[in-house]
């Protein structure tokens, strides 16, 4: 499209020059030089527009171009800030929230034993991704050169603090976090009749139903809020897990008390060493079992749990209403809380961008498009000169 609007203008010049020559001696030329002259400025004032979105015409410095790789950043912002106001807004997430029963289809979508296989498969995959996150070989060097050679020298509240910021840097804390998460919800969806015998027990005028209607309640919402938490890398709970985390570093270097216990706590450690150790190959044991799990037994457990989940929830109407009321409780917070964030990202990401590289991307998406202009342009201006110079013929100045 560059080559054939390029070529127009050069055919409009070839027009120009040949007219202009030949005027003297056929007159009548002077409507082909009228529509090759207007035709050539509109076609050169178009080829300076659009060049001037992407880069400096001719490499000269004109004012107010290369407007797309100097405004990059502007444009950024202005991109963030489009969706922020126009896709991300509560009116638009919440309302198609409220029309799909999120929890409902779910729900239907679970209960089917393909799926919720499907499900479990996909939950005993990613296992032995996350128990490969703790670094065991590290911490068991850190033990047999730290602990067994310089422990008595080592002040135990300073060196654990020191080992939590190692941690916390790479982010190891928030896996851990997850761990345990996924563990407790684990607990939590596998013990619902232990929980309810528990509470039974403590509220025995309520009928059985009442206890496992508020029990299946209260522990599905948890689930459910363990699931977003562990889904989410920035959450409300991870930053105040930060926040504790780094309390505690501050309080294990500058609290008294704190620093004695972690001395009796060192003490205890080098009484207690060989437990340790056993510890160590019990654990060692449990990861092997959870990543081999040759028999699928933890897979079917999975998927067993996830369909009489599914189908309880399906039968209790009130447990799905409740479900989208903390699906969209939770989702109108987050929006609130994150929807700038969304729009930082965007600025931040089109800003990291080279400046030359966004130009070229733009161009090929839109560059055939904007040859038209220049072509338009060319036609456009040619029919103007036309009926300028008519205008000029019937006014009897030409």
């Amino acid at each position: 499209m560059r080559l054939i609007a390029g070529s127009l203008l050069l055919a409009m010049a070839g027009l120009l020059a040949v007219s202009a020559l030949l005027r003297p001696r056929y007159p009548a030329l002077s409507w082909l030089e009228a529509f090759a002259e207007a035709g050539l400025v509109g076609g050169l004032a178009d080829w300076f527009a659009v060049v001037a979105l992407f880069r400096h015409p001719l490499g000269l410095p004109f004012p107010h171009t290369a407007i797309l790789p100097r405004n990059k950043d502007r444009i950024g912002r202005e991109l963030g800030l489009f969706v922020e106001q126009n896709f991300l807004t509560p009116e638009n997430i919440l309302a198609r929230l409220d029309r799909i029963d999120l929890a409902g289809r779910a729900a239907r979508w679970l209960a089917q034993p393909a799926n919720a296989a499907s499900v479990a498969a996909t939950i005993t995959d990613i296992i032995p991704r996350v128990v490969g996150a703790i670094d065991d070989k590290a911490v068991e060097q850190m033990i047999a050169h730290s602990v067994a050679s310089r422990v008595n020298k080592l002040d135990a509240a300073s060196f654990s603090g020191d080992v939590l910021v190692a941690l916390t840097r790479d982010g190891r804390h928030q896996e851990v976090l997850d761990q345990v998460l996924t563990a407790l919800g684990s607990w939590l969806d596998e013990h619902r009749g232990t929980i309810q015998a528990r509470f039974g027990s403590q509220s025995r005028l309520t009928p059985k139903w009442v206890d496992s209607y508020v029990v299946n309640r209260f522990v599905g919402a948890v689930v459910d809020l363990i699931d977003e938490v562990v889904a989410a890398d920035r959450h409300a709970l991870r930053e105040s897990f930060d926040r504790y985390v780094d309390n505690f570093i501050e309080r294990l270097r500058t609290d008294p008390a704190l620093r004695d216990k972690a001395e009796l706590l060192k003490q205890d450690l080098l009484r207690h060493l060989a437990l340790e150790r056993f510890v160590g190959m019990v654990w060692s044991e449990v990861k092997k079992r959870l990543v081999d799990d040759p028999s699928g037994a933890i897979k079917a457990q999975i998927a067993t749990a996830i369909l009489d989940f599914a189908r309880q929830a399906r039968q209790d109407p009130a447990l799905l209403k409740r479900i989208n009321e903390v699906t969209r409780s939770i989702i109108e917070s987050a929006l609130g809380r994150f929807r700038r964030q969304v729009s930082s990202l965007i600025a931040d990401v089109v800003q990291r961008w080279d400046p030359q590289q966004v130009s070229a991307n733009i161009e090929r998406e839109v560059g055939r498009d904007l040859q038209y202009i220049r072509l338009n342009g060319t036609v456009v201006g040619g029919i103007a000169g036309l009926a300028l110079h008519a205008a000029l013929v019937l006014a009897g100045l030409s």
